[in-house]
């Protein structure tokens, strides 16, 4: 786990160091900021949202999530592939809700064919929740676009996302 974390934030401030480096003294100050919240810790689960923010004296900042589910039997990173294995059908299912709910946010930009990667959600109370980047699929001000499924609807009855960390 610590690894992921300890990688994920050097090549954050690696980003900043470069930007940094190029800049001139004449341009703006500029803002670099790293920041996480656990958003779920039972189960012998833990998950957590990172944020990403940097002004460099642009129109405005710009913020970049990440999100890190792990077990904490062994500090295995989680996907949903591994949390909702149990529903053989669960990417199927979900692309067909995140279909109708992406295109039909209000800022839609368009582009969206289904989840591009594994990464993008954490786990909060008895959900998963799915997000997109800012400008992934919404305009800005719309902010990161979330999607929250209960476990219940995304696997069989009597299923557990955690059978496979116990």
């Amino acid at each position: 786990m610590n690894d992921i974390l300890k990688e994920s934030a050097m090549k954050f401030a690696a980003g900043a160091e470069k930007d940094i480096s190029n800049r001139s003294g004449s341009e703006p100050k500029y803002t670099y900021d790293r920041d996480y919240v656990v958003t779920y810790n039972q189960n012998g689960v833990i998950s957590l949202v990172m944020s990403q923010y940097s002004d460099t004296g642009g129109a405005h900042g710009m913020t970049n999530r990440e999100a890190f589910t792990f077990s904490l039997k062994d500090g295995k990173r989680l996907l949903l592939g591994d949390l909702f294995g149990a529903n053989p059908n669960y990417k199927k299912e979900l692309n067909a809700k995140l279909n109708k709910l992406v295109k039909a946010e209000e800022s839609y930009l368009g582009g969206f064919n289904g989840l591009n990667t594994e990464k993008y959600f954490y786990l909060k109370d008895d959900q998963v929740v799915l997000f997109f980047q800012l400008y992934e699929y919404t305009a800005y001000a719309a902010g990161f676009p979330e999607y929250p499924f209960t476990f219940k609807e995304l696997l069989p009855e009597g299923g557990s996302p955690f059978a496979a960390v116990k």
